[in-house]
């Protein structure tokens, strides 16, 4: 249980995975050393299984809001959401602004970026860090991919 960005291993797993699209929302730098992290941490020919959101997912722009009376994701009581999601198609990147008001009236910002991946550029960058891609699916069930496919899973093999 820690920060993953952190952790600190050598060769001492054969697996590791990372879900919930997770690796999309990290900064670049972030992700590589992630990357590093895990390919230190594996053994060789460990596998890496993660998530990411496709280039072939549309993210309009868009806005909305809800109220929570009781607790959810962000606090745990009554607060409001406003969410704006803005789209950089040029970059394959969208943003997500979440304005979060307290019920007595704080207000927090919270700002959520999302790269969207190719198989080519998943496949370079794994390969730039030490991996191979042994394995593309739609998502982590294993489910068959194809282009249209809104997320890509990887498994990925230290090399």
């Amino acid at each position: 249980e820690c920060d993953y960005r952190l952790f600190d291993e050598v060769d001492q797993y054969d697996a590791a995975i990372l879900v919930y699209l997770d690796f999309g929302v990290l900064s670049d730098g972030d992700r590589r050393l992630v990357l590093e992290r895990v390919r230190r941490a594996l053994r060789p020919g460990g596998r890496f299984a993660f998530d990411v959101v496709s280039t072939a997912a549309k993210r309009p722009e868009a806005t909305s809001w809800h109220a929570r009376v009781d607790a959810g994701f962000w606090r745990p009581g009554p607060h409001l959401v406003l969410e704006r999601r803005l789209d950089y198609p040029e970059e394959d990147v969208s943003g997500t602004e979440y304005a979060v008001l307290d019920e007595d009236g704080g207000e927090t910002l919270y700002r959520i970026w999302e790269q969207r991946f190719s198989p080519d550029t998943l496949r370079a960058l794994l390969a730039d860090c030490g991996f191979a891609i042994d394995h593309l699916a739609a998502d982590l069930t294993g489910a068959p991919w194809a282009p249209d496919c809104e997320t890509i899973a990887v498994v990925a093999r230290r090399s």
